[in-house]
């Protein structure tokens, strides 16, 4: 016999609700642009050896890779967020590549969204906003130190233009990745405060309509990789029957004819519904339809 879906009521606040219609850009965020914005691979090998911190690396050739943890989903996020810490670090835009930021909360997650890692609820630009500014106005101060260590001379004389460092007394520069190939990070890490931020009647990329969209090229050509172009060795697919209602879960469910599908493996009741996995999505969506929960 198949029993009705018991229909658990609770009272939802508009802070819950909100949260709850937020955390559904996880399951959006997987079908984003996973490749890097130069058409590499998924999980591209980030280059050079000068890490100030988590989220970039200077290579020699004064190429900046900078990660992007939000989700490329055609809102133009793998441009804005690499942008935010190319402007205070002041790199050359043109010498940043910007990558996939890998799964990890605790580097890359969102500080207007819990320390989540997720792409939804327009919190990213939002959220990630203010860090991502200190995090690059943190690198340019590391490179200064660097740089003042190279040139034997105090921090305070030194300044910096596009992917260079300048001492204006002795008409000496370096370019950043000069200062990265000498690899020689200060200790400590210098930090930095709101203060350290440039003002905006000095921002050479924040709020300008000539900086194009990084995701742009390779979605054109058709070399960009999306979440659904993923194939990996016994991979398996999943489908999810959602209850109607929220907070409403399965008692009972007839899954005889859908686990006869040829290519299903498992059925899972969850606490909000079904899940289907199989080896196909074809058959994934055909045993969705076939279940019996009335």
């Amino acid at each position: 016999m198949i029993k009705r879906l018991q229909l658990h009521t609770r009272a939802l606040s508009r802070r819950s609700f909100l949260i709850t219609i937020g955390v559904t850009g996880i399951a959006v965020a997987f079908g984003g642009l996973l490749q890097d914005a130069s058409g590499a691979s998924v999980a591209p090998t980030v280059e050079g050896s000068y890490r100030p911190n988590a989220w970039l690396t200077i290579a020699a050739d004064g190429t900046v890779t900078i990660m992007s943890p939000a989700s490329e989903m055609g809102q133009g996020i793998m441009t804005t967020l690499p942008l935010l810490i190319a402007e205070d670090m002041d790199a050359d835009w043109h010498k940043v590549r910007v990558v996939q930021a890998p799964s990890d909360a605790e580097k890359y997650g969102n500080p207007g969204f819990y320390g989540v890692q997720l792409t939804g609820g327009s919190e990213s630009t939002r959220g990630y906003h203010n860090m991502l500014r200190l995090v690059g106005a943190q690198t340019r101060k590391i490179i200064l130190a660097s740089a003042a260590a190279m040139l034997n001379v105090p921090v305070s004389e030194l300044t910096t233009e596009p992917n260079r460092v300048v001492h204006a007394r002795s008409g000496h520069s370096l370019d950043y990745g000069e200062v990265a190939a000498a690899g020689a990070l200060p200790d400590p890490l210098p930090q930095a405060t709101d203060a350290d931020l440039k003002p905006s009647d000095q921002w050479r990329y924040i709020g300008k309509l000539t900086i194009p969209r990084v995701d742009v090229p390779s979605k054109v050509d058709g070399t960009a990789i999306f979440g659904i172009d993923v194939q990996l060795p016994d991979m398996l697919y999943g489908a999810v029957l959602r209850a109607p209602v929220q907070s409403e879960q399965p008692e009972t469910i007839d899954d005889a004819e859908a686990r006869a599908v040829p290519g299903i493996t498992q059925i899972l009741p969850l606490p909000y519904g079904v899940g289907i996995i199989g080896e196909t999505v074809e058959a994934t969506k055909r045993a969705k339809d076939l279940l019996k929960i009335v």
